[in-house]
């Protein structure tokens, strides 16, 4: 029997986007939440299995959706899609179970689905190993604290 999927985000293009591949692909999507409030209460009320969390800016209530999720609801787990491979660590840390990069999001996602909804856990395969390894140092280069984020520079003189 096919997960019951919550697609959470906050561009209602991209949210039917990723509905209509993953009904496409066979999956049974419920409903689509355009922000954490919504994805909370939908997800209780629509019984959801997994939850799929595009990542939106600022981070913070991103992370925060996915903890409250795993806490309140408990669907079988949240998965992440975003562009960058360094928020892995923080992510799971925050109880997310698949981490789906947006470029690989067609190929990757109704797998990353269909393996979270069965209890196990999904990471892009372009994502580094050593992104995942506590105490690695390219994994603290990655850390979201305030005394590890790079200065941006611009590009221009």
């Amino acid at each position: 029997m096919s997960p019951r999927i919550l697609v959470v985000d906050g561009h209602p293009a991209k949210g039917q986007a990723l509905r209509s591949l993953l009904k496409w692909e066979g999956l049974q999507v419920v409903g689509l939440a355009a922000d954490g409030a919504a994805a909370l209460q939908l997800a209780h009320e629509l019984c959801a299995d997994v939850v799929v969390l595009s990542l939106t800016r600022p981070l913070v209530p991103c992370f925060d959706t996915a903890r409250a999720l795993a806490r309140a609801v408990p669907p079988r787990g949240v998965i992440l899609v975003a562009f960058e491979d360094y928020l892995v660590e923080p992510a799971y840390q925050a109880g997310i179970r698949g981490y789906v990069l947006s470029t690989r999001v067609a190929e990757e996602l109704p797998v990353a689905v269909r393996t979270v909804g069965s209890g196990g856990l999904y990471r892009s395969p372009d994502i580094p190993v050593a992104l995942l390894v506590p105490g690695n140092d390219d994994v603290a280069e990655h850390s979201l604290s305030p005394d590890r984020v790079p200065a941006v520079r611009p590009a221009w003189p």
